[in-house]
């Protein structure tokens, strides 16, 4: 259950950005699933690791795509 961590980085996020409640839950969720995308690689027990790195890289981009007029970013 990831949604605690969810939680956990709205607060962070939304301390951090001056975005929207509805980006700073997208961007939380985003890295909250890829943490736990990275916890399956570790632990061992992901069946493809390929695809597991390509959703984190692909749920990253998205958080950070987010929030990033918040962060004074394009990208």
């Amino acid at each position: 259950d990831i949604a605690p961590m969810t939680a956990a980085l709205e607060r962070l996020h939304a301390a951090l950005f001056s975005a929207p409640p509805a980006a700073i839950h997208r961007s939380a969720a985003g890295r909250a699933q890829a943490a736990a995308l990275v916890d399956r690689i570790t632990g061992g027990y992901s069946p493809d690791v390929g695809a597991d790195w390509a959703a984190i890289e692909h749920e990253l981009s998205a958080a950070y795509r987010a929030v990033a007029p918040a962060a004074g970013t394009t990208h």
